[in-house]
């Protein structure tokens, strides 16, 4: 959950700093984006404090309270995705998105949801070379919508593949120290899908990149 409550607290950061630019130079437009941003986020941290607080109250805790709502898939991917793009970084990213729907409709947790979909996009980004890479493709798949997530990263060896969504587990990298974290981030992804009824596939090449699809149900599996 540390991951997580950093993500808003970047995100913010790099906003403000954004916003400061955009008023010195008038432009309108950029700036109530970047406060519009700023809200949500902050918003959602607010929510992400919560659930820490909830979780805290049991250790042994490994399920999520689920807020079930309906929301637009479409339009929350769209702000995962502003919300990576940004966040500082030395990296050229190159972010394409290609929904078969204009809106479309699920019946889930969106908080939840949210950042499991930033989770795996900000993945991409700190597994991933200078030059970035980023396909998310939405589909639907009988009573299912399928999300897709693909990079053009380091990749993860096959034999390491199985243990990824395992708590705390990271992929052994030598002597590299580079990419910061505890190894919760792919755990709290896969028990949030899980929860949502649905279930999630790794497909992973080394040094070509990693894909994950996600099958949520359209409706709640309660």
């Amino acid at each position: 959950m540390t991951h997580e409550l950093r993500t808003p607290v970047a995100t913010v950061s790099a906003a403000v700093q954004a916003l400061q630019n955009y008023v010195e130079m008038g432009d309108k437009e950029h700036r109530d984006l970047y406060l519009s941003i700023s809200k949500e986020e902050l918003d959602h941290l607010s929510v992400m404090i919560d659930n820490v607080l909830h979780v805290a109250e049991d250790e042994h805790h490994t399920t999520y309270k689920l807020q079930y709502q309906y929301y637009d898939i479409i339009t929350l991917i769209k702000k995962c995705i502003s919300s990576v793009q940004i966040q500082d970084s030395d990296k050229q990213l190159d972010f394409v998105f290609n929904p078969t729907n204009t809106v479309e409709m699920v019946y889930g947790d969106p908080e939840h949801i949210k950042n499991v979909i930033t989770n795996l996009l900000e993945n991409a980004v700190k597994y991933g070379a200078t030059q970035i890479s980023i396909f998310t493709g939405v589909d639907r798949k009988n009573q299912f919508v399928v999300l897709r997530i693909t990079d053009n990263g380091m990749g993860i060896p096959y034999a390491y593949q199985h243990q990824v969504f395992e708590p705390f587990f990271r992929v052994p990298q030598g002597n590299l120290h580079n990419v910061k974290g505890f190894g919760l981030g792919l755990s709290y992804v896969k028990q949030v899908v899980l929860q949502h009824g649905g279930h999630i596939q790794l497909k992973s090449v080394p040094n070509e990149g990693s894909s994950f699809t996600l099958s949520i149900p359209k409706t709640a599996t309660l």
